[in-house]
């Protein structure tokens, strides 16, 4: 038992450090998230809790999705904010590099995956 305990606790620190989750380490997270445990007074109580768990799955980095979302909304808001503003002629393409400096090359960027051709 005590063994299982170690083993169990290398997973999630294993899982819990940024960078990709394999499909058998997913599953192993998925195996003790179907546990539970009682409580004295005959409570049961998930093992991991659905927010550990959300943590835990993230399959590439260190963010959720929602933290990603509101993470990359920053350039729409930026673009909203620029696009109020009146720049000279030296500064017309201000909102266009604002607005863009998250984009890449082979089109994994974001807001629009522009491609490098683009």
């Amino acid at each position: 038992m005590l063994e299982d305990a170690v083993q169990e606790r290398e997973l999630i620190d294993k899982v819990n450090e940024a960078g990709f989750l394999t499909d058998t380490l997913r599953d192993q997270v998925m195996e003790l998230t179907a546990r539970t445990y009682e409580e004295e007074d005959g409570t049961v109580q998930p093992w991991i809790t659905k927010e550990e768990r959300q943590q835990l799955l993230i399959k590439r980095g260190t963010l959720t999705e929602q933290e990603r979302q509101i993470m990359q909304d920053h350039v729409e808001m930026t673009r909203r904010m620029l696009e109020q503003m009146e720049f000279g002629e030296e500064y017309k393409e201000v909102v266009t590099y604002a607005i863009q400096h998250h984009e890449r090359l082979n089109g994994s960027g974001y807001p629009r995956g522009l491609r490098g051709d683009k």
